[in-house]
């Protein structure tokens, strides 16, 4: 039998947890009329509380209390108060070893409940094996065998024991699995699948490592390489639709763990195992080589085109420069002249606005001394408007913000994840007989059962729950900052922990400039290109508002109040080395850099 670990620690004691949620530790522990009655037939106080404790763990977790076991203080407390009871009682029936012996047999009896029995082992063995082969994952398999023996009343064995019936299930399932890989190949299949172990001519490497080599430049030569790999996978000739005679997680996993393992481990396998294996990892490598080969010409296409653009753009300036020089020299002037006006007249009426309020109540216009301070006073105006010019078009030039240069996200986090904000929660009560209204505060509502137990009047207002902070915890505009990714995933940790990482952020990206976006576009991959010669270990990211925004780099998205509390330029690249805020600033500035 096999009795290798599928359950972690933490995992084991989850399966037997009593519930963490407050509406379910009362639906499950509250004693009906009918459960204290029986209860109450007990003498004495300890054994009334000995036996209602009892009863609440076999029917949920389901298991029995050992003699040298003290009940959860919270379970304790809720039981304690229905059957109006000291808590302390319990350390009295606790001596009693005997008492809680009789005790158990007879709640079996009134209860329904029996002993769990491995002479039913196999019987359990089987009905999980059927879930075992859609998933090996061991907590899963357990919970449905848990919940198996509790919709029959069955008390639950120790621990280690239902983990051997679960190993015993998913080892039968594997069984299985290995026989639907396997049982149909010929004998031509066998040596084509052995020979994927064997060292290829000319190489020094497997016929199964080279079948996982990655692709390399985009270009034919590559692309003819990786043809020759697919044309191998299919030369094995597996029986068709051989992958979908197990589930698709269960296949790749199998694939993931061959493909992490030698030739000579593979080897050693036992034969069912092993075959099953290697055609696991080929259906894997040829729906690999095929989007491989799809990128590649994806890859290829875009690079001719891009030689066919810029091409086309050298004639078209060959031909045309004089006029095309002469009508840019024209727009650029006219532009520059445009803005500098405007920023001008603003800069002005900026000053002139301050110039009256500072001057409306006195007479610093109408007095000599006045007149002499006024070009001291437009001069600051001048220097205060470039300044808040600057911070807007590029970056701060001393910044305040928590996302300075500097500053580590991921200890900020931490700090946030350390001092969170407690909050006391109050509910509108409503009695439905006499149509009474009362605000309740959630300690009042657990601890006062007429709020809660069966069959009170007394109803929660859904939508009118009132939160009340009562401790302000630790305040940083980074709570905000999270990563996702096409599908929604939350894949910020992952970005804070990588050694070095590029991102380029836009909270408005149809407000992009052309020569930003042509740089997008057409001259992105370039720079990611020679920013990788000198810096090999870095990662490049697109984080926007809009899903798929960036299709030259993995696209994310963000909240744009978020993007633009970390800087304000359109678009801006944050450079990030393990969590930590190395580089900040406008692409235009950066690109320059």
């Amino acid at each position: 039998m096999p009795r290798r670990s599928i359950l972690s620690a933490s995992e084991k004691q989850s399966l037997i947890a009593l519930p963490d949620k407050q509406a379910e530790f009362i639906r499950c522990y509250s004693l009906s009329e009918a459960d204290i009655s029986v209860i109450k037939q007990r003498r004495g106080d300890a054994n009334r509380i000995g036996f209602a404790i009892q009863l609440c763990y076999m029917r949920y977790p389901g298991i029995i209390l050992g003699p040298n076991e003290y009940p959860d203080s919270d379970l304790l407390n809720f039981t304690s108060q229905q059957l109006s009871i000291a808590p302390t009682s319990w350390n009295e029936y606790s001596f009693r070893e005997k008492t809680r012996r009789e005790h158990i047999l007879e709640l079996q009896q009134l209860f329904g409940y029996t002993s769990f029995s491995h002479l039913n082992h196999e019987q359990y063995v089987n009905y999980l094996t059927t879930l075992a082969i859609d998933t090996d994952k061991g907590i899963i398999v357990a919970e449905q065998l848990i919940n198996y023996l509790r919709s029959q009343r069955i008390l639950l064995p120790a621990i280690n024991a239902i983990e051997q019936i679960c190993a015993e299930a998913i080892n039968q399932a594997n069984k299985t699995i290995y026989s639907r890989l396997t049982d149909d190949l010929s004998q031509n299949h066998l040596e084509k699948l052995d020979e994927l172990l064997q060292i290829r001519n000319g190489l020094n490497l497997t016929h199964l490592g080279w079948l996982r080599q990655s692709p390399l430049k985009p270009n034919s030569r590559h692309m003819l390489s990786h043809i020759d790999r697919l044309q191998y996978c299919l030369d094995i000739n597996l029986p068709d639709g051989i992958e979908r005679r197990i589930h698709q997680n269960r296949l790749l996993k199998i694939a993931r763990e061959g493909g992490q393992m030698q030739a000579a481990d593979l080897a050693k396998f036992e034969p069912k195992r092993r075959y099953a294996t290697l055609v696991a990892l080929v259906i894997e490598s040829r729906a690999t080589i095929i989007d491989e080969i799809i990128d590649l010409h994806d890859r290829i296409i875009g690079k001719i085109f891009n030689k066919a653009k810029n091409k086309h753009q050298q004639v078209f300036s060959a031909s045309g420069k004089s006029i095309n020089e002469k009508v840019q020299k024209f727009v650029d002037g006219y532009n520059k002249i445009k803005l500098k006006i405007i920023q001008m007249f603003y800069t002005m009426l900026f000053g002139l606005i301050i110039l009256w309020f500072l001057n409306k109540k006195s007479d610093t216009l109408n007095n000599e001394k006045g007149l002499l301070k006024m070009p001291f006073l437009g001069v600051g105006i001048l220097v205060s408007a470039f300044i808040i010019y600057y911070g807007i078009a590029h970056e701060p030039l001393i910044d305040f913000r928590d996302y300075k240069i500097g500053t580590d996200l991921n200890l900020e986090k931490q700090k946030i994840a350390a001092n969170p904000s407690e909050y006391k929660t109050s509910y509108t009560m409503k009695n439905t007989k006499t149509g009474e209204e009362k605000v309740v505060g959630q300690d009042d509502f657990v601890n006062q059962k007429e709020y809660w137990e069966e069959g009170t009047p007394w109803q929660i207002q859904k939508g009118k729950e009132v939160s009340v902070l009562v401790k302000q915890g630790y305040q940083s505009s980074i709570d905000k900052f999270k990563l996702e990714d096409e599908n929604g995933n939350d894949i910020t940790e992952q970005i804070l922990h990588l050694p070095k990482v590029v991102i380029f952020f836009s909270y408005a990206p149809e407000k992009i400039k052309e020569n930003d976006k042509n740089f997008l576009e057409y001259g992105i991959e370039d720079f990611i290109f020679n920013y990788k010669e000198l810096n090999p270990k870095s990662e490049f990211y697109g984080v926007s508002t809009q899903k798929s925004f960036f299709k030259k780099v993995k696209s994310l998205t963000m909240d744009g109040t978020a993007i633009k509390t970390i800087a304000r330029s359109n678009p801006f690249v944050l450079i990030l080395e393990n969590g930590k805020i190395v580089e900040k600033k406008s692409l235009e500035d950066f690109l320059k850099h």
